[in-house]
């Protein structure tokens, strides 16, 4: 049977019906016949090759078509292109490649549908089949790639230590920085700005009825060594020229009424303006240790010997103390912590041990089966109800591992002793534990001089007041609040409470109600709880161990669980399941809590040496993406996915980049039959978008589509290469 190709380009002819015409005739007939015919066969294979590669004109349905594009846009279904195999009947035609190139302009887009050129869909002006490859050829982009930008690294975040007596204590202040590029000196500015925006105490009156002030930072930065150190003052104002220099000492003298301070105390200088007694005022400004003559006056020595003894300074002095703080760095959004070289985490100290940690199993030694509970025999199994459990080598009927609900990992439905606890998962029969444990997420540290507390003893003293003792001293000072969880008197003191100190006692303080219809009163003494504020933790720095992986241990909230004595404690995670017994964790384990972390200067070099430099340039490289082209032909280690192009960006922002990028071809293992939009997007390396705000950008690409050789072309069939399953008409 004869194939469509045979059909196509064989024909069987009838038999000559000139035959008998004269020999000189029928010559010249031939000849203006076979020149007929090859025009005609010409003049078919031209309009062919025009029909297949003619731009459409604008119709309904194409404006229909960008709208569909529209639709899929504002769905969230990426743009789809429709690939496959060449027509059976083009398979066997000569294809030629044809180059193409397209130039578009971000300014030409929708701009109702897609207000921003860093995503945006665009017709191509015409339509294309059979595309086999394209590329990113030319570029003009300006470099918007900001340094600092919104929903990427324009937030601080700190708490003040004096907020613990606030109810709830330790709130949380922010700055935003204004996104854009900065030196290191414009940025200092910023930030000095910016972080005396909020108020102290949280905006609250204090207790004695006055107002709360702004928050001060000095911001010190070193071009040279990288330095940036953020230094937390709480400053009053001295009056007018407070400041007196000694001619030929470097000894000053400041006058301020009441200023509070003790001898030797660390205190800051500022506001000093203009030149005093030789000095200039940035030999002044500064931080120094005092000595104190009275409530009112105080002396400090400067580097720098005064040549006479004047009074002044101005009206702006202030002297102030630090008030230490923590960045929370680690635990919110878009913080600027790395672009400064600051780690991205809490505010930390250094545990100062080598492999601290150890993971915990447990060995089963008997399971008793149950209808509705199964108990499991686990000596000293130090686990808690609620707890998260992972049940090993444990072969019951019916199956724990086959059961999808459970797949071994349980919670702790009831602890009655400590080597039982139970599950609620009904079993029948026990088949064999004789190499079964349990995997836990408890851990032990060994941290000398740890500072976590545990309430030990709860006892009545009086009518509405009741007698906190802690296992070390507890810290607190006349102003403190202290937050209560799990104690286990009857009824329970769980709450918040002003600290009213003990006489001669460090480890004892009294809590009272202050609802005197409702007086603080407990029928059975108690004799554990927690002092919540300081039971939280972060942890960084730490290797994997115990089948934890480091995502499972790093920057995570573990809580103290319960306290051995002052160099070892006992903690509970909430990631990963252990899967053997190891110590470990590596050294130079950092570690952040409300008592972990305070100082009144935080610094990117806070543990002696520079953490990483600093890097005002922000991101060096940006992606330009095409979703729905389906092709391997490019992969990246991030989480970028589509690339067309990596974008290099080699200039300063404001400037334009031209034809700066790496633009390997695209190609497709199957062709893209129609191709007539484009969906882009500039994408950074973190796969958030490069926002343009007004700004557009051109480029060209150039794709190769097959087309049919116009020597294939027949006199009686004009052929375009088809998608599958279309029918030729």
């Amino acid at each position: 049977m004869a194939s469509s190709a045979d059909i196509l380009f064989e024909n069987e002819f009838v038999g000559d019906t000139y035959k008998e015409v004269p020999e000189d005739k029928q010559n010249a007939y031939k000849k203006f016949f076979t020149a007929k015919e090859e025009k005609m066969k010409k003049s078919a294979q031209i309009s062919a090759v025009q029909a297949l590669n003619v731009k459409p004109a604008a119709t309904n349905t194409a404006l229909m078509d960008r709208k569909d594009v529209y639709r899929s846009k504002v769905s969230g279904v990426p743009l789809q292109f429709n690939q496959g195999p060449l027509d059976p009947v083009v398979e066997k035609a000569n294809l030629v490649e044809k180059k193409r190139k397209i130039f578009f302009d971000s300014g030409d887009r929708d701009t109702d549908a897609y207000p921003d050129a860093s995503d945006f869909v665009i017709s191509c002006g015409r339509i294309f089949h059979n595309v086999k490859s394209i590329r990113l050829v030319s570029l003009e982009f300006p470099n918007v790639v900001k340094a600092i930008d919104t929903l990427k690294n324009n937030q601080l975040y700190w708490i003040n230590i004096e907020d613990d007596s606030l109810d709830p204590p330790y709130p949380v202040y922010t700055a935003t920085v204004s996104p854009g590029s900065y030196s290191l000196t414009t940025l200092q500015t910023e930030l000095t700005t910016e972080m005396a925006i909020p108020f102290r105490n949280d905006g609250q009156v204090y207790s004695d009825g006055t107002f709360p002030i702004h928050h001060l930072f000095v911001v010190t930065v070193n071009l040279e060594t990288d330095y940036v150190g953020f230094t937390s003052l709480v400053a009053q104002p001295c009056g007018q020229n407070p400041i007196t220099t000694t001619g030929g000492s470097t000894l000053i003298s400041l006058t301020q009424n009441n200023h509070g301070y003790v001898n030797g105390q660390l205190i800051y200088i500022l506001g000093v303006v203009g030149i005093l007694g030789g000095l200039q005022a940035s030999d002044i400004n500064g931080s120094f240790s005092i000595t104190v003559i009275d409530e009112n006056r105080f002396t400090f020595n400067v580097l720098v010997v005064a040549t006479t003894t004047v009074t002044g300074g101005g009206t702006l002095v202030k002297t102030g103390r630090e008030a230490p703080f923590q960045f929370l760095f680690g635990q919110n959004l878009y913080p600027l912590a790395d672009i400064i070289g600051f780690p991205v985490e809490n505010s930390f100290v250094t545990i100062g041990q080598t492999d601290p940690i150890t993971a915990n199993t447990k060995t089963i030694t008997e399971i008793i089966p149950g209808e509705n509970e199964t108990s499991i025999i686990c000596p000293d199994h130090r686990i808690l109800p609620g707890d998260k459990v992972n049940l090993v080598n444990v072969n019951v009927t019916p199956s724990i591992y086959q059961n999808e609900k459970y797949n071994r990992i349980f919670t702790v439905y009831s602890v009655p002793s400590p080597d039982v606890f139970t599950i609620r998962y009904g079993t029948q029969h026990v088949s064999d534990i004789s190499t079964a444990f349990v995997g836990t997420q408890t851990f032990q540290m060994y941290y000398p001089g740890h500072g976590f507390n545990r309430i030990v003893d709860i006892t009545q003293i009086g009518p509405n007041l009741v007698q906190i003792t802690t296992l070390f001293p507890h810290g607190f000072t006349s102003t403190s609040t202290v937050l209560l969880k799990q104690t286990n008197s009857v009824p329970n003191v769980d709450g918040f409470y002003k600290v009213i100190l003990m006489p001669n006692s460090l480890d004892t303080f009294a809590i009272q109600s202050s609802n005197l219809s409702h007086p603080l009163s407990i029928v059975t003494p108690g004799f554990s709880g927690i002092l919540s504020s300081d039971q939280i933790f972060y942890l960084t720095n730490v290797t994997s161990l115990g089948g934890f992986t480091t995502s499972d241990l790093n920057n995570v909230p573990f809580t103290v669980r319960d306290i051995i004595d002052e160099n070892n404690f006992t903690f509970s995670g909430i990631y990963g399941l252990s899967q053997f017994a190891e110590t470990g964790g590596g050294s130079g384990i950092r570690i952040n809590s409300k008592i972990h972390g305070w100082r009144g200067t935080q610094s990117n070099n806070d543990t002696g040496s520079l953490y990483k430099p600093v890097r005002m340039s922000g991101d060096n490289y940006a992606f330009m993406c095409c979703p729905g082209l389906n092709s391997d032909s490019i992969s990246n280690s991030g989480p970028v996915e589509n690339i067309l192009a990596k974008i290099f960006v080699s200039v300063i922002p404001g400037y334009v980049i031209f034809n700066d990028f790496d633009g390997s071809p695209i190609d497709f293992a199957l062709p893209i039959s129609t191709l007539k939009d484009f969906h882009f997007q500039i994408k950074a390396k973190d796969n958030s978008s490069v926002l343009f705000n007004g700004l557009d950008y051109s480029f060209g690409i150039e794709l190769i589509e097959l087309i049919q050789s116009t020597q294939d072309m027949s006199m009686n069939q004009t052929s375009r290469i088809m998608p599958p399953g279309s029918s030729k008409k």
